[in-house]
């Protein structure tokens, strides 16, 4: 080559080099210039995305600060009322601990486990709070709160060391709608991490912020209970559902809008619906989850989106790109989210948009670089081309000069561009000279547009909001910029380069990041962005975003690494909060105890746990489906629909209830409430809350129902005078209908309980019976299903009959079908007498439907016995009757000594009427005064002692004869024989004349002629006459000390036996013997021997006559007095036993008699008390219960009768009502509550639900020693114990205590004692079910008066708020008049202290009448006072409006107290004054002389209330909306008579006469749904009528108006109510 250049002459030479220097030139000056402009191109790039992303910053950070801005105004509403709750909690009284355990059942709120515990009774004010689960029943604190405050609010007691804290009350409800006591917040979480809460509580701190709340996300605070000794015993809380504050924020995200097509959106993060729209674009796809959308490349942008924004700190904010292609577009685009994450609600905040809508302005940079490039690139192209043409061509001109233009050259290399070459010769040589000076010179312009473009290039890198750097590849900090220095805590770039050695050392928190950073730089050209931790200076953790891209030598290896860094430490604590706030939304809305459904025309789109578990269908198998699957039949759809889609498209919330059903077919009461996202499309998209009052219903059913029994009940009893089948008939349809039944039965059942009579069919069941020979006797063993209450003696339920059942036997063809049935057996004590049943029901029976069968038919059996009985007793009073008319005996009730009744034979004895008899006294049957009051001393003196007598004496016969009268008397009542006793009266003169006849036999057997002996049963003489004695020569002592084998010599004793034998057999025998006398003589004898018994001893009396001259006369006189004495003996016996057989069955008759009697009187007495009961009011019920025991008690013959009732939880009891006689002592004052653990003797005998007897104290066991000492303190000597059972359940016992020696009950008694009992039970069941009843009626009263309070509120509201803001408005003028006036002030003093100095100048007379001018004094003197008395006016207004609601919103004191009307008016006519005010006046025509009334305030406010609203509606309804005109409601007061008269009159529409009738029926209200609840007139005539014993009326004419009518006893209050200081006038 170099010997091919050395043949080249110097021209080409220089040609060539002039050529080729320049070539090389242009060719370095353009890849420098292309360079330049590419860096600056990239910086410009960096600018524009950098300022795209701070504006995308700002509305993602916009968003997350209104998040924040609104939980932290809901969290300051949670701490208002937990300063509320504490309050409450200090006026209920101090806390503590009582020693009595009650076990609790605690359900983990986490995990839902179940652990048992036994806790002591956390007590407030000395009171527990009981375990209430039911939301209508009060529970102290915590249900004041939440009506003082709203939200929720909850008592938890601790429950162990660990700090467990247990909800003891609540308002919190659980997924089946009651208060969620029992559940715990557990002290660690299921992760075994701390509760926050719990530790909070336990270092004795409050808690603030979001808590799980049962099954729901709350704003909550927490704040720890304490006992007087500063024990920490639970905790106090108080929230809000944090549904409540997403409103506003949803509003604020949906107007939103980035860029062209851009929205905001928020995801839920971390919790189980994570990626889960929680507000979407236009709110149309909320609640929808994306978490499994993939981009165009098959990534997961959300996951990504979520994992990213999850992690940041709050503040922070991190980007994700992924290309999406939308439905509609033809090509796939970038799309950028900015993210941030509120961690407190676990949302993800995104702004999203696409990149291309961001490209204009990279577009602009990208053309001017294009064209700058192309104008150089040109530019130098022509330049070489230009100099080579020279160069060639002048060539030889260059020789000369060429010293010069090489000394021109180095110069140029030197940095000096200023230097010009001057060649004058106008050859080749000059032309290169002159172009090399202007190459030169476009080389230093070129140079100086470098150094420009790198001073701006410096100036954007100073200034950046954004960390930009340089690093080299081992990590050192080649350059940075003043942000970067700043966001790591540096003062300044230097610092930070000259410290920080190493980044991935010192910067990096995870080191593998820069790591990863440097392997994708290597592989990439593009920029890697990654978001990592950074340490500051100070050893802060900060979340940054880096932009790196690597920078590479001619070679590819990389020279160094430059990007920008963003700190995201905000966003990523946003987008962290923002995951949160998502998981607490979804778990409040899964978690929610009230169905929540989006329904899209008519389509469900989604649907909470709730819903699933209402219809029992999964949340997948909803999507898409109609709602017409929750409805029994088209017809209830089409019907809703038509009722609730019109109120829909008005903007208005629907709301209905019906019946709905599951997907297994069952059906239940549901409450819908629905409202549309948008009123003009309310197909398209509406809200719908789905609720289970199914219970409610049922409720209100049972009180229906109750009513209805009672009712029933009442007209069972007034049917004495029914048959029986009128009676069976009636209860038998009534059973049927009250059971909500289709058919029903009655069959009667034997006495051993073997076979079932059918007695009655229902008529129902008799319509559609086809059974051609029905049967009427079933025996029990085979009676199937219905014979099974027989023999398992209790009620049976059946609701699938058509299922199979052993017990099943089949029905015959033609039988009523069934498909549910249920059948009561009927007790009378222990048997069984009547089976009961209905069927057909078309909801499924219930053990309520039991009890109120069973007891319609125990009142029914119990009257039926009672007919029974009449009619047996009307049968025994006859059949006694005709055997005491008939009777051979006198028989006579005697009462005090006179004849109350006798039967016809004592007219025959006596001779007198017997009507005269009755009322007279039994003088009257004595001979003379003496004798009767002989006989009243001696012998009713026995008659006291004995309780019978029996006397013979002679009684005279109205002819002045006597006769002989045996009289047998008996006391109805020992103790007071005088009060009762029976006499029977026989005539026996008869008897006695026999008698006197023997008396004289006697006589002369002891002085006959005959011998007489009589003998003893072992043969031994006892007794012989004179002539015995005579005969045989003995005195009579030495004969009866002598045996019949003395006296005669042929009677051996050997046949002594064989002799008695036949002498008991034959009665009396006759044979002939021999006797021997003292001296040894023997004659014959005729022998007559009698056997007989006298006083238990066996005797013969043998008549001996000596025959030895006249044996044949002796034999026939022996004969005869033979035959005589045995006539004389049997008409003796005979007459003996006839009158004891008599006396025995008048005396068991008379007493059969008196035990039905008895009887009567007891059914009569407890058919009065249960009369009584049903007739009394709830509050009256206690007096008649006592008013009861007197009645039993005197019936029962006791000293003490009484109730004792257990607690409800059995373990104490207290006497409540107790009767007691004179010689009795009360008990009940000292009672007191004993533990039923002191009584264990008595516990264990009620529990057998059988009432026993303690005869006396000896009859109690050793083991009962407080039984024994409680009876011997009470003085009592024996008791009998009676059980109360409701229900089956022991709720007490009756007791009857005698004080008195030998009171007994009987076995009769103690069984009609146990029938009162029942009596007694069914008064506290009717008093416990009213007073639940009246509860319920209070709550529903107190609700009614909460919703008008609340309907009052933003019309109150409205009425302060106009005289407050014209109060406001004066005060600011009255401010900037003070202003002005202040000025003028200091002008005065201003020359005032000039002239007091001597310095006083004109200028300051001029500054005065300036400032009077600007001032403007004339128009502030007249309007300062106006203003001040407008000012003075508004708070008067606003301070009646204030003191008119309090008086209106005063709680009753629970007694009337004695009230003005007219002030009571006046303050619900202000109350009110929004109600009336656009369509009414009010004219106020009050009695100023009108005395004050005794009464419950708050109620009547209440009634005017709802009269005055009522009257409001009517007239709007008749004048129609946006009318001028206005009605017109007159109110009046005035006395009448003695009760005082209010009147509401209106000039509205008048009531048509189609309702009028209607009008105080609870829940009929004519109004539209939504505007009345019926309520308002049902509870003013409650109040009204039953409340105060008033009277409430209307007067109406259709088109003119209405008038309603109120009267109020005035009582004792004759003074007018304002003239009484004393008086309450409800201020």
């Amino acid at each position: 080559m170099f010997r091919w250049s050395g043949r080249m002459g110097l021209n080409a030479k220089v040609a060539l080099l002039g050529v080729l220097s320049v070539l090389a030139t242009a060719i370095a000056l353009m890849a420098l210039a292309v360079r330049q402009s590419g860096q600056y191109n990239r910086l410009a790039q960096g600018e524009v995305d950098r300022l795209i992303a701070a504006d995308l910053d700002h509305i993602t950070q916009g968003i997350y600060n209104l998040v924040q801005a609104e939980n932290d105004a809901v969290q300051q509403q949670v701490d208002y009322n937990l300063n509320v709750a504490r309050h409450v909690l200090a006026n209920a009284g101090s806390i503590s601990l009582s020693p009595e355990h009650v076990s609790w059942t605690g359900v983990n709120q986490l995990t839902e486990e179940a652990t048992t515990a036994e806790l002591p009774r956390l007590l407030i004010g000395g009171r527990w709070l009981g375990q209430n689960t039911v939301p209508e029943i009060e529970t102290p604190v915590v249900d004041e709160v939440t009506r003082l405050v709203g939200g929720t609010a909850t008592i938890f007691q601790r429950m162990n060391n660990r700090g467990d804290m247990l909800r003891v009350a609540t308002t919190v409800t659980n997924k089946d709608g009651r208060r969620a006591i029992g559940t715990y917040i557990p002290a660690a979480r299921p992760d075994n991490t701390a509760n926050p809460v719990i530790a909070a509580i336990l270092k004795r701190q409050m808690y603030h912020g979001r808590a799980f709340v049962v099954d729901a996300w709350y704003l909550t605070t927490y704040t720890p209970i304490e006992d007087a000794a500063g024990n920490l015993v639970g905790m106090l809380y108080v929230g809000v559902p944090q549904k409540q504050a997403e409103s506003r924020i949803r509003q604020a995200v949906l107007q939103t809008k980035v860029g062209e097509t851009g929205y905001v959106f928020v995801l839920s993060g971390q919790d189980g619906n994570r990626g889960q729209y929680v507000i979407s674009q236009k709110g149309e796809r909320d609640g929808e989850s994306i978490w499994e959308t993939r981009d165009h490349h098959g990534h997961y942008p959300v996951q990504e989106i979520i994992s990213k924004a999850t992690g940041l700190k709050p503040g922070e904010m991190a980007t994700v790109r992924y290309l999406w292609q939308n439905p509609l577009e033809r090509a796939p685009r970038w799309k950028i989210v900015r993210l941030a994450y509120y961690q407190p609600w676990d949302w993800v905040i995104g702004a999203s948009t696409h990149e291309d809508e961001l490209q204009a302005y990279r577009a602009v940079l990208s053309g001017g670089r294009t064209r700058m490039t192309s104008i150089m690139g040109a530019a130098g192209l022509a330049l070489t081309c230009l100099v080579g043409l020279f160069g060639i061509l002048m060539a030889w001109t260059i020789t000369r000069p060429l010293r010069a233009l090489t000394q021109a050259v180095q110069t140029i290399t030197r940095g000096d561009l200023h230097q010009r070459v001057d060649v004058p010769s106008r050859d080749e040589l000059g032309v290169l000279a002159q172009a090399f000076n202007e190459m030169t010179s476009r080389l230093a312009e070129t140079i100086e547009g470098l150094r420009t473009s790198e001073e701006k290039y410096r100036d954007i890198f100073e200034n950046a909001t954004e960390g930009l750097f340089q690093t080299s590849v081992d990590g050192r900090f080649l350059s940075a910029s003043p942000a970067m220095a700043r966001m790591l805590g540096y003062d300044s770039p230097e610092e930070l380069m000259a410290k920080v050695a190493n980044q991935i050392r010192q910067i990096y928190v995870h080191p593998e990041d820069r790591d990863t950073i440097l392997a994708l730089a290597a592989q990439s050209d593009q920029a890697i962005e990654r978001e990592v931790q950074f340490y500051r200076k100070d050893g802060q953790v900060i979340w940054v975003s880096v932009s790196v891209r690597a920078v590479r030598d001619h070679e590819g290896r990389i020279v160094f690494l430059q990007g920008f860094a963003i700190d995201i430490s905000k966003r990523k604590r946003s987008e962290e909060e923002l995951r949160e706030l998502s998981k607490l939304q979804s778990v409040i809305l899964d978690n929610s105890s009230v169905g929540i459904a989006f329904v899209c025309n008519r389509v469900f789109k989604w649907v909470n746990r709730r819903v699933n578990e209402l219809f029992g269908v999964s949340q997948e198998e909803f999507y898409g489906v109609s709602t017409r699957v929750i409805y029994p039949d088209d017809a209830a759809y089409e019907r809703t629909m038509t009722q609730l889609y019109p109120l829909l498209a008005q903007g208005k919330m629907a709301t209905a209830e019906l019946k709905l059903r599951r997907q297994d077919g069952s059906e239940f009461w549901g409450r819908l409430e629905g409202r549309v996202l948008d009123a003009s499309r309310p197909h398209e998209g509406s809200i719908w809350i789905l609720e289970d009052v199914t219970e409610r219903k049922r409720a209100e059913e049972a009180l229906q129902l109750n009513a209805r029994h009672t009712e029933v009940l009442l007209q069972l009893g007034q049917m004495t005078e029914a048959t029986l089948q009128e009676i069976t008939d009636f209860a038998l349809e009534e059973a049927v209908q009250m059971t909500q039944s289709t058919i029903g039965y009655l069959a009667f059942l034997n006495e051993d309980e073997t076979v079932l009579t059918m007695h009655s069919w229902s008529r129902s069941a008799m319509a559609q019976c086809a059974i051609v020979d029905k049967p009427i006797v079933y025996p029990v063993v085979d009676a199937g299903l219905w014979g099974e209450a027989v023999r398992q003696r209790k009620p049976i339920i059946t609701n699938d009959y058509v299922a199979d059942n052993p017990a099943k036997k089949g029905t015959p063809k033609g039988h009523v079908p069934v498909f549910r049935h249920m059948n009561v057996p009927v007790f009378r004590g222990d048997k069984i007498v009547v089976v009961a049943g209905v069927g057909n029901k078309k909801d499924e029976y219930t053990s309520s439907d039991a009890l109120q069968l069973t007891l319609l038919m125990q009142e029914m059996s119990r009257l039926i016995e009672r007919k029974r009985a009449e009619e047996e007793l009307q049968t025994v009073n006859r059949l006694q009757s005709v055997i005491l008319s008939n009777s051979s005996v006198g028989i006579a009730f005697v009462r005090n000594r006179v004849f109350e009744w006798v039967n016809p034979r004592m007219s025959e004895l006596f001779g007198i009427p017997q009507e005269q008899f009755q009322g007279t006294s039994t003088r009257i049957v004595h001979a003379d005064d003496a004798g009767f009051e002989r006989f009243g001393i001696e012998v009713y003196a026995t008659l006291a002692h004995e309780g019978r007598v029996t006397v013979e004496l002679q009684m005279p016969r109205a002819d002045g004869s006597l006769f002989w009268c045996r009289l047998a008397g008996s006391s109805l009542d020992a103790s007071r024989p005088h009060e009762g006793s029976i006499w029977v009266f026989e005539d026996i003169t008869e008897r006695i004349q026999e008698r006197e006849s023997l008396l004289r036999t006697q006589f002369a057997v002891d002085r006959a002629r005959d011998s007489v002996l009589w003998i003893d049963e072992d043969g031994r003489i006892v007794y012989a006459n004179n002539a015995a004695c005579t005969s045989m020569g003995y005195a009579r002592d030495e004969l009866l000390a002598k045996t019949v084998f003395d006296i005669d010599p042929d009677f051996l004793a050997d046949h002594w036996g064989q002799h008695k034998e036949d002498m008991q057999r034959l009665g009396t025998m006759l044979f002939e013997g021999r006797h021997i006398t003292k001296d040894g003589r023997v004659f014959p004898v005729e022998v007559s021997s009698s056997y007989f018994e006298f006083a238990g001893r066996w005797l013969a009396c043998a008549f001996d006559r000596d025959i030895t001259e006249r044996k044949r006369a002796e034999e026939e006189i022996r004969r005869l007095n033979e035959e005589l004495e045995e006539r004389v003996v049997q008409r003796t016996a005979q007459l003996e036993d006839a009158n004891l057989a008599l006396t025995k069955e008048v005396s068991e008759r008379i007493q059969a008699e008196e035990a039905l009697k008895q009887r009567l009187k007891f059914e009569n007495m407890i058919a009065g008390i249960s009369g009584d009961f049903a007739s009394r009011a709830t509050d009256q019920i206690d007096q008649g219960i006592t008013r009861a025991l007197g009645e039993v008690g005197t019936f029962a013959g006791a000293d003490r009768a009484y109730v004792v009732l257990l607690t409800e939880d059995s373990r104490y009891m207290s006497i409540t009502h107790e009767w007691c006689t004179e010689d009795a002592v009360s008990h009940i004052e000292e009672s007191g509550n004993v533990p039923m653990p002191a009584l264990e003797w008595v516990r264990e005998q009620l529990e057998r639900l059988e009432p026993f007897r303690i005869t006396t104290l000896t009859d109690l066991l050793v083991e009962a020693i407080e039984e024994k000492e409680i009876l011997r303190t009470g003085l009592t000597t024996s008791c009998t114990i009676v059980p109360l059972v409701c229900g089956g359940v022991l709720k007490g016992f009756l007791g009857f205590d005698s004080v008195n020696p030998g009171w007994q009950c009987s076995d009769d008694l103690l069984r009609m004692l146990r029938t009162a009992s029942r009596s007694f039970a069914n008064a506290f069941e009717n008093k416990w079910a009213e007073e639940e009843r009246l509860g319920l009626e209070l709550q529903l009263l107190h609700a009614q008066k909460l919703e008008s309070v609340g309907q009052l509120a933003a019309g109150i509201a409205h009425e302060i708020n106009t005289p407050t803001q014209f109060v406001g408005d004066n005060i600011r003028f009255l401010g900037d008049a003070f202003a002005d006036l202040t000025k003028l002030i200091d002008s005065f003093d201003q020359l005032d202290t000039a002239v007091r100095e001597g310095d006083a100048s004109p200028h300051l007379l001029d500054d005065i009448e300036e400032a009077r001018v600007l001032a403007d004094v004339g128009y502030l003197r007249a309007e300062i006072p106006r203003a001040i008395d407008h000012s003075l006016e508004g708070i008067q207004r606003v301070s009646r409006i204030v003191c008119a609601m309090k008086a209106f919103s005063h709680p009753d004191l629970g007694e009337k107290t004695v009230t003005d009307l007219n002030r009571a008016i006046e303050t619900t006519v202000t109350v009110a004054r929004n109600e009336w005010k656009y369509v009414a006046e009010v004219e106020l025509q009050l009695d100023p002389g009108l005395p004050g009334v005794a009464c419950f305030p708050g109620e009547i406010n209440q009634v005017i209330l709802n009269l005055i609203v009522n009257a409001a509606h009517a007239i709007a309804e008749k004048i129609g909306p946006a009318s001028p005109d206005k009605g017109t409601i007159t109110i009046g007061t005035k006395i009448v008579g003695n009760t005082v008269e209010i009147r509401v009159a209106d000039t509205g529409t008048g009531i048509p006469e189609r309702y009028r009738e209607r009008m105080f029926t609870p829940f009929f209200t004519t109004k539209g749904v939504g505007k009345g609840t019926g309520q308002g007139l049902a509870m003013a005539y409650n109040v009204i009528q039953k409340k105060h014993g008033g009277s409430i009326r209307f007067e109406t004419k259709t088109g003119e108006g209405t008038t309603f009518i109120i009267r109020l006893p005035r009582g004792d209050t004759d003074s007018p109510a304002g003239a009484d200081s004393n008086l309450q006038t409800s201020r």
